[in-house]
């Protein structure tokens, strides 16, 4: 959907995670003998997302000001979820640039109920950027 105040869509991606873990106790000591027990797992995920954007024109005339967002997501069911939000504001400082600015939101949740490994990550905070379009 499109017209002179922006526009609104579907987006489809790929969403991927390179993560890698590593958790060490505390040493013991067996006779003379120092253990000091440690473990890593490393795992890459690709996953498909869906979700949708908008860009709204705050002076349609004008096209300088616009409050832009995006939201992807997938479920998957009691093995997990996966969100990513932005929402930014930008200004056009010459007709093909702007700048933004805004918050970026990463909340992921994956577990395996049967041995009960995974991850749970979020990432939020502020998001700068130059954009060039034309």
């Amino acid at each position: 959907m499109s017209n002179t105040r922006g526009h609104a869509g579907v987006v489809a991606g790929v969403a991927y995670f390179h993560a890698k873990g590593a958790v060490q106790t505390t040493p013991i000591q067996v006779l003379s003998v120092v253990i000091s027990p440690a473990a890593t797992e490393e795992r890459s995920v690709p996953l498909p997302v869906i979700g949708g954007e908008f860009r709204y024109f705050l002076i349609p005339t004008r096209k300088v000001l616009n409050i832009n967002g995006e939201v992807n997501c997938i479920s998957l069911g009691s093995e997990g979820k996966y969100v990513q939000g932005k929402l930014n504001a930008g200004v056009a400082v010459l007709p093909i640039v702007r700048l933004q600015a805004g918050i970026h939101v990463v909340d992921a949740d994956f577990h395996n109920v049967g041995n009960a490994r995974g991850f749970k990550l979020r990432f939020a905070g502020p998001i700068f950027a130059v954009q060039i379009h034309n």
